[in-house]
């Protein structure tokens, strides 16, 4: 099946970009158009925007081992316009 759909010419996408990209093309490519939806009964509709609006925000706990993770994996991030760390 992904074999069948890479020689379509379909590329793996996470599925809310997939959702904004056909809300997208609906709208004409316009992104006002997607953000002013009147389309409210369309399945998309929640989506739209790119992200998932019944999502549990992250706690702050979480949000600090994640920085601290993504700190670890990517150190250069961490630098200022001169090359020191922050």
């Amino acid at each position: 099946m992904t074999a069948d759909l890479l020689a379509l010419g379909h590329m793996p996408t996470p599925v809310l970009k997939a959702i904004r990209a056909k809300c997208l093309d609906c709208s004409g490519g316009m992104q006002s158009e997607v953000r002013d939806c009147l389309v409210h009964d369309c399945a998309l509709f929640p989506f739209r925007l790119g992200t998932n609006p019944w999502r549990t925000p992250m706690s702050e706990e979480r949000r600090a081992v994640a920085r601290e993770t993504f700190a670890k994996a990517n150190p250069r991030s961490n630098r200022g316009k001169n090359g020191e760390t922050a």
